[in-house]
């Protein structure tokens, strides 16, 4: 007799993936920007805020192999979707950031 895996409602895990990714892009942001100042301080005029997109991408893409390999060991892509929602939501907002800081 074989028993079947009850998985829930798909989108709990698209919203934990999109939860996670939220909080692994902010948290992940603070850390990384934390380790990239303290490792290379600013020399004279260079303003420390220039480097967070380094430290954003790198919180970024940590989170989505995290999600990656945990949807995949699951076997539901839910979590990875949400991930890769928040990251398209990102990245249209870092666009329309800077796109309206310069007036094009």
């Amino acid at each position: 007799m074989e028993t079947t895996r009850v998985r829930g409602w798909p989108i709990l895990g698209f919203l934990g993936g999109a939860g996670v990714m939220a909080l692994a892009s902010i948290l992940g942001t603070i850390a990384f920007s934390f380790v990239i100042n303290w490792a290379w301080p600013p020399k004279g005029a260079e303003v420390v805020f220039e480097r967070v997109p380094y430290a954003l991408a790198a919180a970024n893409g940590l989170a989505l192999a995290a999600l990656a390999w945990l949807s995949a060991r699951r076997r539901d892509p839910a979590l990875f979707l949400g991930g890769l929602a928040v990251l398209a939501v990102e990245v249209v907002l870092i666009v329309w950031l800077v796109s309206a800081r310069h007036g094009s």
